[in-house]
């Protein structure tokens, strides 16, 4: 299974962590990917991913994979 790091600094709240945060859930779903992503603001992404607790330094989170069917 590939694997990658993203590196996200938040400038514009919603933005720059918005398009990280669809980055690596579309790299998980549609290809199977193992994503680690940082960010520097845990607040601003709180309001995208409600499970982040802002007060937590490092956190963990699982995106379910949909059963897929050979074509």
């Amino acid at each position: 299974m590939p694997s990658c790091d993203i590196f996200c600094t938040v400038i514009d709240n919603f933005g720059n962590i918005g398009i990280s945060w669809r980055l690596t859930r579309q790299l998980t779903a549609e290809h199977d990917w193992q994503i680690r992503l940082w960010v520097d603001k845990l607040q601003a992404f709180s309001h995208l991913c409600p499970t982040i607790n802002p007060q937590t330094g490092r956190q963990y989170h699982r995106q379910t994979m949909g059963q897929r069917t050979a074509a």
